[in-house]
Protein backbone atom coordinates (compact mmCIF):
# COMPACT_ATOMS: atom_id res chain seq x y z
CA UNK A 1 0.00 0.00 0.00
CA UNK A 2 1.09 3.81 -0.57
CA UNK A 3 4.13 5.56 0.99
CA UNK A 4 1.52 7.44 3.88
CA UNK A 5 -0.01 5.49 6.59
CA UNK A 6 -3.63 6.39 6.16
CA UNK A 7 -2.89 5.81 2.00
CA UNK A 8 -5.61 3.67 -0.30
CA UNK A 9 -4.34 0.75 -1.64
CA UNK A 10 -3.88 1.16 -5.57
CA UNK A 11 -1.94 -2.47 -7.55
CA UNK A 12 -0.60 -0.69 -10.29
CA UNK A 13 0.80 2.45 -8.56
CA UNK A 14 2.14 0.21 -5.50
CA UNK A 15 4.18 -2.23 -8.03
CA UNK A 16 5.45 0.52 -10.14
CA UNK A 17 6.51 2.06 -6.93
CA UNK A 18 8.06 -0.85 -6.02
CA UNK A 19 9.90 -1.25 -9.03
CA UNK A 20 10.67 1.84 -9.91
CA UNK A 21 12.69 2.78 -6.15
CA UNK A 22 14.72 -0.88 -6.64
CA UNK A 23 16.21 0.53 -9.98
CA UNK A 24 19.52 2.13 -8.45
CA UNK A 25 21.38 3.05 -11.57
CA UNK A 26 21.63 7.15 -11.39
CA UNK A 27 19.16 7.57 -13.75
CA UNK A 28 17.44 11.33 -14.20
CA UNK A 29 13.97 12.53 -14.64
CA UNK A 30 14.79 13.30 -18.59
CA UNK A 31 15.91 9.22 -18.81
CA UNK A 32 12.64 8.47 -17.86
CA UNK A 33 11.15 10.62 -20.12
CA UNK A 34 13.63 9.65 -23.24
CA UNK A 35 12.18 5.70 -22.39
CA UNK A 36 8.61 7.19 -22.36
CA UNK A 37 9.02 8.89 -25.83
CA UNK A 38 10.75 6.09 -27.01
CA UNK A 39 7.62 3.97 -25.75
CA UNK A 40 5.32 5.98 -27.28
CA UNK A 41 6.63 6.19 -30.99
CA UNK A 42 6.80 2.27 -30.49
CA UNK A 43 2.80 2.40 -29.75
CA UNK A 44 2.49 5.17 -32.70
CA UNK A 45 4.25 2.28 -35.17
CA UNK A 46 1.46 -0.02 -34.02
CA UNK A 47 -1.17 2.22 -34.47
CA UNK A 48 0.14 3.38 -38.11
CA UNK A 49 0.24 -1.09 -38.93
CA UNK A 50 -3.26 -1.92 -37.67
CA UNK A 51 -4.70 1.40 -39.89
CA UNK A 52 -2.56 0.22 -42.52
CA UNK A 53 -4.31 -3.11 -42.15
CA UNK A 54 -1.53 -4.83 -41.12
CA UNK A 55 -1.36 -7.15 -38.17
CA UNK A 56 0.01 -5.80 -35.01
CA UNK A 57 3.49 -6.62 -33.21
CA UNK A 58 3.89 -8.46 -30.38
CA UNK A 59 3.16 -6.01 -28.06
CA UNK A 60 0.32 -4.62 -29.86
CA UNK A 61 -1.05 -1.43 -28.83
CA UNK A 62 -2.22 -3.07 -25.59
CA UNK A 63 1.47 -3.82 -24.96
CA UNK A 64 2.98 -0.74 -25.70
CA UNK A 65 0.09 1.38 -24.21
CA UNK A 66 1.12 -0.90 -21.21
CA UNK A 67 4.92 0.54 -21.47
CA UNK A 68 3.96 4.02 -21.84
CA UNK A 69 1.50 4.14 -18.30
CA UNK A 70 3.88 2.28 -16.68
CA UNK A 71 6.71 4.75 -18.17
CA UNK A 72 4.32 8.23 -16.88
CA UNK A 73 4.08 6.47 -13.48
CA UNK A 74 8.00 5.71 -12.93
CA UNK A 75 8.73 9.33 -13.90
CA UNK A 76 5.85 10.51 -11.69
CA UNK A 77 7.33 8.55 -8.81
CA UNK A 78 10.82 9.43 -9.38
CA UNK A 79 10.16 13.19 -9.22
CA UNK A 80 8.59 12.49 -5.90
CA UNK A 81 8.75 9.05 -3.82
CA UNK A 82 6.71 10.68 -0.94
CA UNK A 83 4.23 11.36 -3.11
CA UNK A 84 0.80 9.27 -2.00
CA UNK A 85 -1.28 6.93 -3.84
CA UNK A 86 -4.45 9.81 -2.98
CA UNK A 87 -2.39 11.63 -4.62
CA UNK A 88 -1.70 10.27 -7.65
CA UNK A 89 -5.52 8.90 -7.95
CA UNK A 90 -6.80 12.52 -7.04
CA UNK A 91 -4.81 13.96 -9.98
CA UNK A 92 -5.71 11.49 -12.26
CA UNK A 93 -9.49 11.93 -11.61
CA UNK A 94 -8.82 16.08 -11.97
CA UNK A 95 -6.94 15.07 -15.68
CA UNK A 96 -9.95 12.77 -16.42
CA UNK A 97 -12.74 15.49 -15.83
CA UNK A 98 -10.61 17.48 -17.68
CA UNK A 99 -9.80 15.13 -20.97
CA UNK A 100 -13.60 14.58 -20.32
CA UNK A 101 -14.99 18.27 -20.54
CA UNK A 102 -11.85 18.98 -23.18
CA UNK A 103 -12.48 16.26 -25.56
CA UNK A 104 -15.51 14.72 -25.82
CA UNK A 105 -17.05 17.38 -28.18
CA UNK A 106 -13.35 17.71 -30.28
CA UNK A 107 -13.54 14.16 -31.73
CA UNK A 108 -11.49 15.07 -34.29
CA UNK A 109 -13.65 16.89 -36.28
CA UNK A 110 -10.65 17.93 -38.78
CA UNK A 111 -9.95 14.81 -39.80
Amino acid sequence: MGTHENDIACPLIDMVRERSLRIRNGRKLMDIVEATESEVEEMRAEVEQIEAGLAPGTDGVFGEGIDVTLCALDAVIQENPNRSNREILAKAAEKLDKWERDYSDKVRKDR
